[in-house]
C-alpha cells in the first residue's frame, strides 16, 4: 500500500527522544516510510544528547532537539517552564504535520504528541503513564514482539504495509570511518563493551578480561574496548587487566565514530546496551550477555547474533539496581560459555580472523 492517509508531499513527525537502543530500534520505521513514500518528509524529535545518533539515519530529514534534562529536573523553575513551553508551543506546535508517531509511549512523549499540529496522532494502546489519552489512533502491538517489530506495527496507523525484513540503513560519515581506520588496530579485533546503564546488566569486568585474553591466545584477535564518557573507570580497569592486546577507546568520539569502530570489528561482545544494538544495526555479529531483560523482546535484532543467559528462575526481572541475589543471572554466565559462543561465531563467520581484512579501509 502507498499510505493512503498521507497526501502527496506529506510530513510525518516521529517522537522517540531516547535512549540509544530505543532510537536505533525505531530507524526501520523511518526507513519504511521513506522507501514506501519517498515524497514524505520525516522529522524526528530527539533529546539533545541523541541528535547525532538520529542523523545516522539517511531517512530522517530534520532532527528537532529538546533539552531532556529540563523535563526531569527542576521543572518548577521559571526558566525551565519558559524553555519547556517554548519547545512545546514553538518547537513542536510551530510546525504542521500530517501525522505524528509517538514511538516512545510515555507521558512526556504523549504530551509532545498532543502539542503537535497534526490531524493523525498515532500511539500504542499499551503506552504507559496515561500517554494513550493523547492519541486519536491507537495501535495494538503484536503480543510478545521484539521492540523493532512492535515499533514497525505503528506503520499500520499510516496505512503503510512493509514487505521484507526491517532495515536500519545506518549511514556512517566518511570522517568517522577515516578516524576509525586510523585509531583501531590493523590486525583483526573484537569490540568489547563491558558497560550498561543498569548495574544489574553488567557481566564482571574480570570475566571480560579472561575472555579477551583467551580469544587472543586462540586466534590472535585483539580487543578494542568501547564505552561512553561515563564508562571510563570500567574501560580503564578492563584495559589494565587485558594488557597489550587491548586498545581502550572508552569515551572516544561520538555515535558516528562508535558505529565506524563497530563496523570494522570481527564481532562485538557486550552486555545488553545501546552499543549492542548499534553493532547489530551496522551488520557486525553480536555475542550478548543477558540477565534482567529478555532477549526475545530487546535482544540484538536480525540473524547471526548469539545471546547468553544463565538459568536463574527470577530472570528476567527488569530490576535496574537492587538485586537480592547478587546478580546471579549475570555472574552465572561463565567465560567458557562465552568462549563457546566465540568459537561458534568464528566458524560461521566468512571473514574469520585468518582471512580478515579491514572492510572499509578504502573509503
Amino acid at each position: 500500500m502507498s499510505g493512503s492517509i498521507l497526501k502527496k508531499d506529506a510530513s510525518v513527525l516521529i517522537v522517540k527522544p531516547s535512549s540509544m537502543g530505543d532510537i536505533i530500534h525505531a530507524f526501520p520505521v523511518a526507513a519504511a516510510i521513506k522507501k514506501t513514500r519517498p515524497d514524505v518528509t520525516v522529522d524526528w524529535i530527539a533529546a539533545d544528547g541523541f541528535t547525532e545518533l538520529v542523523r545516522l539515519s539517511p531517512h530522517v530529514d530534520h532532527v528537532i532537539p529538546f533539552l531532556r534534562k529540563q523535563w526531569g529536573g527542576a521543572w518548577w523553575k521559571p526558566s525551565t517552564i519558559r524553555s519547556v513551553a517554548g519547545f512545546l508551543f514553538d518547537g513542536v506546535g510551530g510546525r504542521r504535520y500530517d501525522a505524528v508517531l509517538d514511538l516512545h509511549a510515555l507521558f512526556r512523549s504523549g504530551l509532545i504528541t498532543a502539542f503537535a499540529k497534526a490531524p493523525v496522532k498515532i500511539g500504542f494502546s499499551d503506552a504507559r503513564e496515561l500517554a494513550p489519552v493523547f492519541y486519536n489512533t491507537k495501535i495494538t502491538p503484536p503480543p510478545g514482539a521484539h521492540s523493532v517489530d512492535k515499533l514497525m506495527s505503528a506503520l499500520g496507523g499510516l496505512d503503510i504495509a512493509v514487505g521484507g525484513p526491517p532495515s536500519f540503513d545506518i549511514t556512517i560519515p566518511g570522517e568517522a570511518r577515516s578516524w576509525a581506520a586510523k585509531i583501531t588496530p590493523e590486525s583483526p579485533f573484537v569490540a568489547i563493551n563491558p558497560n550498561a546503564r543498569w548495574a544489574t546488566k553488567r557481566w564482571p569486568v574480570a570475566n571480560f578480561a579472561v575472555l579477551s585474553k583467551e580469544i587472543y591466545r586462540r586466534s590472535g584477535a585483539l580487543t578494542v574496548i568501547i564505552g561512553g564518557p561515563e564508562d571510563m573507570e570500567r574501560g580503564e580497569e578492563l584495559a589494565r587487566l587485558i594488557g597489550p592486546p587491548a586498545t581502550n577507546l572508552t569515551g572516544a568520539g561520538g555515535f558516528a565514530r562508535l558505529a565506524a569502530v563497530l563496523e570494522r570489528a570481527l564481532l562485538t561482545i557486550t552486555n545488553d546496551s545501546g552499543p549492542m544494538h548499534l553493532s547489530a544495526a551496522v551488520g557486525t555479529p553480536v555475542i550478548a550477555l543477558f540477565g534482567p531483560t529478555d532477549p526475545a523482546l530487546v535482544g540484538p535484532y536480525g540473524k547471526g547474533h548469539t545471546t547468553l543467559r544463565a538459568k536463574v528462575d527470577c530472570s528476567p526481572c527488569r530490576e535496574k539496581t537492587n538485586c537480592s541475589r547478587a546478580i546471579e543471572c549475570m555472574t552465572k554466565i561463565t567465560v567458557e560459555e562465552a568462549l563457546g559462543a566465540w568459537e561458534s561465531a568464528s566458524k560461521n563467520r566468512e571473514n574469520s580472523a585468518k582471512k580478515w581484512t579491514p572492510r572499509f579501509s578504502g573509503r
